[in-house]
C-alpha cells in the first residue's frame, strides 16, 4: 500500500506548486530547489491518473539524474515504479504515466496524446520557445481537463528563453527573486562550494543570483564592442582554416585570412574529400596561403589532411598542413581545457587587434560562444550542441576562422627540393 505522502515544500516552491497560472515556472539561480520541485510535482501528477511530459536538458541528465531521482521518489512513497525504456514512459499503474524526453530529442513528443502538464527543466537550454511549443502544443489535444505549462531554469546568457521570460513577466506567474541562501536544505558547504566555482563577477550574477543579463558580457569570448568598425588594408600572410563537417549534416568551411581579416569564405555540403582538396588548392594558389590548418576531430579531416601534407609550395616555403583536434590539449594547458578554448581565445585577441569579421553568421557565432572556469582554474567554452540550440545551427564558420587563426606563422618552413618534387606530384594527381 503506497504511504502517506508529506513533500516539505519551501514557501517560494509552495506558492508556484499552488499557482493557478497555466503556464508559471522558476527562473532562478542555482541550488533554490528548482529540480527537488519539479520532480515530486511530476511524481504526485502520476500516482493522480496524470499524464505528463518531462523535459530534461540532455539525454546523460536523463539517465543519470532524473530517472533515479524520480524513481527513488516513486519507490519511496511505496509505488511499484514501471518504466518502458523503449517507449520513454513511467508509469505506476491506473492511467497516471509521465513521458520523458532531453531537448536533444525533443521532436519525439509529438506521439504522446492526452497530456495534462508539460513540464520544463533547465528551460534555458532548451530550442527557442516557437520551436519547442509547435513540438509540443499537439501532445495536449484531447487532454480532458485543464493544461499545464511549468518551468525551472536558471538564466542562461544569450538564450531565447531569458528574452521569453523577461517579456511574459509579471503577466505570467514566474517566480525570479530567490536564491540558494532561500533553500535551508542546501548546506552551507554546499552552497561555499558553488559559489567557489562561480568566480566571474556577472556569472555570480547570473549562476547564483539569477540575475537574466544582456547579451555582452565579460564571459563572452567576443562583445559586440570588439569587433573592428573598418578592415584594415591586407597585410600579413595567408592560412586557411578548414572546418569538417563529416557526415554532411551541417557544411564544410574554408576560410583564408591574413592579419587584416577575412579574404574568402568557402562552403560546401558536399563531403567528398577530393573535392574539398580542390577548394583548398585554389585558395592556396588564389593568395599564396602558406599554412593549413584542418579540423580532425572525430577523424573527418585525416583525409583531407593527408591530401594537404607536403602538397603545396608557395614563394619557397613548405606550405604544411596542421592537424588539429579540438579536444586535443592546448599549448597553454594550465589556462585552458582544450585546443578549442585556447583558439577561440586567440581569435578573440585578434578581432581586439583589428582582425575584422565582415561575416554576420560568424559575429552571432561568435558573441553565443561563452566560457566558463572549471574546478581546476582552466578556461572552457560552452558545448556547441548549446550553441546550435540558441541560433538553430552549428558554429561552423566560427569554428573556421578560429582554426584559420591558430598556431600562425609557427610551421612554414624552406621547400627542399624534394618537397618541391612532392608538391608537384601531388598537385598533378600523382
Amino acid at each position: 500500500m503506497p504511504k502517506q505522502i508529506n513533500i516539505d515544500f519551501l514557501p517560494h516552491q509552495l506558492r508556484l506548486f499552488q499557482s493557478d497560472e497555466r503556464i508559471k515556472g522558476l527562473y532562478c539561480g542555482r541550488g533554490a530547489g528548482k529540480s527537488y520541485l519539479m520532480i515530486k510535482s511530476s511524481a504526485l501528477d502520476i500516482i493522480q491518473g496524470k499524464r505528463i511530459i518531462y523535459f530534461c536538458q540532455t539525454n546523460n541528465v536523463m539517465e543519470t539524474q532524473f530517472l533515479p531521482f524520480i524513481k527513488e521518489t516513486l519507490v519511496e512513497w511505496g509505488y511499484d515504479v514501471k518504466v518502458n525504456e523503449k517507449k520513454h514512459v513511467i508509469s505506476v499503474g491506473g492511467k497516471g504515466c509521465l513521458f520523458y524526453y532531453s531537448y536533444e530529442n525533443y521532436e519525439n513528443s509529438r506521439g504522446a496524446t492526452k497530456i495534462l502538464k508539460i513540464y520544463f527543466d533547465e528551460v534555458a537550454l532548451a530550442p527557442k520557445p516557437a520551436l519547442l511549443f509547435s513540438a509540443v502544443a499537439p501532445c495536449m489535444r484531447d487532454s480532458g481537463g485543464r493544461t499545464e505549462l511549468i518551468f525551472a531554469s536558471t538564466p542562461k546568457k544569450g538564450s531565447e528563453w531569458d528574452k521569453w521570460v523577461k517579456s511574459k513577466t509579471p503577466t505570467k506567474y514566474v517566480i525570479m527573486d530567490v536564491t540558494m541562501d532561500d533553500n535551508p536544505k542546501a548546506t552551507e558547504e554546499e552552497k561555499r562550494l558553488i559559489k567557489d566555482l562561480v568566480s566571474d563577477p556577472n556569472f555570480y550574477r547570473q549562476e547564483i543570483l539569477g540575475e537574466i543579463l544582456d547579451d555582452d558580457l565579460e564571459f563572452c569570448v567576443v562583445r559586440t564592442d570588439d569587433f573592428p568598425k573598418v578592415k584594415q588594408p591586407r597585410h600579413g600572410f595567408v592560412s586557411i582554416g578548414c572546418d569538417c563537417a563529416g557526415t554532411g549534416r551541417d557544411d564544410f568551411h574554408f576560410i583564408a585570412v591574413d592579419d587584416s581579416g577575412i579574404i574568402e569564405d568557402v562552403e560546401t555540403n558536399l563531403a567528398d574529400t577530393h573535392h574539398q582538396f580542390s577548394i583548398v588548392r585554389n585558395l592556396v594558389h588564389k593568395y599564396g596561403a602558406r599554412q593549413i590548418n584542418i579540423d580532425i576531430t572525430g577523424g573527418f579531416g585525416n583525409g583531407l589532411y593527408d591530401m594537404c601534407n607536403r602538397a603545396f609550395i608557395v614563394d619557397g616555403y613548405e606550405v604544411d598542413a596542421v592537424g588539429t583536434n579540438f579536444g586535443q590539449s592546448a599549448e597553454d594547458n594550465k589556462a585552458y581545457a582544450n585546443a578549442r578554448a585556447e583558439m577561440y581565445f586567440r581569435l578573440g585577441e585578434c578581432i581586439r587587434g583589428g582582425f575584422f569579421v565582415d561575416s554576420e553568421k560568424a559575429r552571432e557565432e561568435l558573441k553565443h560562444t561563452t566560457y566558463d572556469v572549471t574546478s581546476g582554474g582552466k578556461i572552457q567554452l560552452v558545448k556547441k550542441d548549446e550553441i546550435k540550440a540558441l541560433i538553430g545551427r552549428s558554429p561552423d564558420t566560427a569554428d573556421a576562422i578560429a582554426l584559420a587563426v591558430y598556431k600562425r606563422g609557427e610551421v612554414s618552413k624552406h621547400a627542399d627540393a624534394g618537397a618541391v618534387a612532392s608538391a608537384f606530384l601531388r598537385a598533378f594527381g600523382h
